[in-house]
């Protein structure tokens, strides 16, 4: 199996967490990032060798979110 590495279309997926943990050491770290509320703790997601979120929020978020709406009022509608 070839090595795998980091380029564009790549098959690695990551996720980054925010490392703002001043003061605070050992496993009180990895507690706070794996109990932060909802997506707190996550700065940045990789699929694929493409990033999918930067500093905690979706690229695609405004998008997502019209077409959610959208789809949302016409199954209301009906």
């Amino acid at each position: 199996m070839p090595l795998a590495r980091l380029a564009p279309g790549a098959p690695v997926d990551f996720v980054t967490l925010r490392g703002d943990v001043d003061g605070v050491e050992g496993d009180t770290i990895v507690d706070r990032w794996i109990f932060a509320r909802g997506s707190a703790a996550i700065d940045g997601v990789w699929r694929a060798g493409r990033q999918h979120v930067a500093d905690g929020r979706h690229m695609m978020r405004e998008a997502v979110t019209a077409r959610y709406a959208r789809t949302l009022k016409s199954l209301l509608a009906s």
